[in-house]
């Protein structure tokens, strides 16, 4: 931002050059600089303290599932099917159906967009009129005949030709057993696990430079340190904008990972930014609370949580330390609906991203992390979760090199418990 007699003016800037790629060799080389034990080396593209996603879905999992950081229940499942990740959505009976056509107030003959789900014996009530009819018969896939006014509200004319019915169950008469079995089918989803590969290349000058502030070991530990980093805040990119996809390269196969947001643009989208108002957003935030688990994560864009703060109350909206087996969290919680909210202020929604102004609703239950099992060629079992590989066949006394390795996919079930709102204009 420029500045006018040291006070901030116009347009956000900052004379703080944008972050740049180079090697590790350059990273170590630029590092010695002082032969002094006096040196300190302050690495400040670490992010360890900030609360990312990933960080906080796991820890709300196990506190959710009793503290326990060996259970799988909630968070993390295992796979024996890589690269593919299947399983099978089965959604709920249908509750609400379309009407297709208007009717008198004494038509018996209802028709409807499609009649599946329906059984004879049935209530129905019209959502226009709140008068409830009982069902003769299914005629058809589309028709039912009825009986009118079964309740205190009498046959209504109805005008809506595409308006909605609710069912509301079977009114069995005595001695009747055995109606029709609903259900509904299970549709197959899949996704992919995706291998995550961050390399640390040392070679013997960089060990042995007298020029590396004086601690030759903090330096290389830290190097070590600052690859993990990068490799987990990879991963947390690809948890958050992934999508789904697969293709060769060089000859070879490979797979990306669908993350959350393309999952809650599949849910409830809304924009509600022209004109946010307190009722607006909590109608927003209710609506997938009708589904999955009530107890949910609203990640914010960095201009998002402001925004919420301000418009509901107090009572709506504290600060809460959620506390288990080595974990301590602590998180914002909006109460909507009679589900909870834990927003979170995601540090890559920014405005350099282009998502500062977005929120997305994820719901705990329904995401989980997705590991590969297997054996190596000596029979032993390991998985996919992150780990340093050193490889001693390309490493010697002149060189040593290695490999942070993850291997991990997304299950994300139930797409109408999560949602995807613009939320500042």
């Amino acid at each position: 931002m420029s500045t006018t007699n040291g006070y901030p003016s116009g347009s956000e800037t900052s004379t703080v050059a944008a972050p740049a790629s180079s090697t590790m060799a350059a990273e170590i080389t630029s590092l010695e600089q002082f032969d002094s034990t006096e040196m300190d080396i302050v690495d400040i593209s670490y992010a360890s303290g900030k609360q990312k996603f990933l960080q906080t879905i796991l820890a709300l999992g196990r506190l959710r599932n009793g503290g326990d950081l060996k259970s799988q229940g909630l968070t993390e499942i295992v796979s024996e099917n890589f690269p593919n990740i299947q399983w099978l959505e089965q959604d709920e009976e249908a509750k609400v159906l379309t009407l297709n056509g208007t009717m008198t107030n004494v038509a018996t003959t209802m028709v409807l967009v499609s009649t599946v789900g329906v059984l004879p014996g049935m209530m129905i009530r019209i959502n226009e009129t709140n008068e409830n009819v009982s069902v003769t018969t299914v005629d058809s896939a589309t028709n039912l005949t009825v009986v009118r006014g079964q309740g205190s509200i009498t046959g209504t004319a109805v005008t809506i030709a595409s308006g909605k019915v609710t069912l509301l169950g079977l009114a069995a008469q005595a001695g009747y057993s055995n109606p029709d079995a609903l259900g509904s089918t299970g549709s197959q989803k899949t996704n992919y696990i995706q291998t995550f590969i961050d390399s640390v290349d040392v070679n013997n000058f960089n060990q042995m430079s007298a020029k590396i502030g004086g601690n030759k070991k903090k330096v290389l530990m830290d190097a070590m340190g600052k690859a993990r980093s990068e490799h987990m805040q990879k991963i947390e990119m690809a948890m958050l904008y992934g999508q789904k996809a697969t293709g060769t390269r060089g000859g070879q196969p490979y797979y990306a990972t669908r993350g959350v947001l393309d999952v809650c643009r599949e849910g409830w989208t809304s924009d509600i930014s022209s004109s946010l108002t307190r009722i607006k957003l909590d109608e927003a935030l209710s609506t997938p609370m009708n589904y999955g688990s009530t107890s949910k994560i609203l990640l914010c864009g960095t201009r998002v949580k402001p925004a919420i703060s301000e418009l509901f109350y107090s009572s709506q909206v504290h600060t809460e330390t959620l506390t288990g087996d080595n974990l301590n969290l602590t998180v914002e919680k909006l109460t909507v609906n009679g589900g909870e909210y834990y927003m979170i202020q995601h540090p890559y929604m920014d405005a350099n991203r282009g998502m500062e102004k977005y929120a997305a609703v994820v719901d705990i239950e329904n995401f989980k992390l997705v590991y590969p099992t297997g054996f190596d060629i000596n029979g032993k079992a390991y998985n996919g979760k992150t780990r340093f590989e050193y490889l001693a066949n390309e490493s010697n006394h002149a060189r040593q090199r290695g490999d942070w390795v993850t291997h991990v996919g997304t299950k994300i079930t139930n797409p109408n418990a999560f949602a995807f709102l613009k939320i500042v204009a």
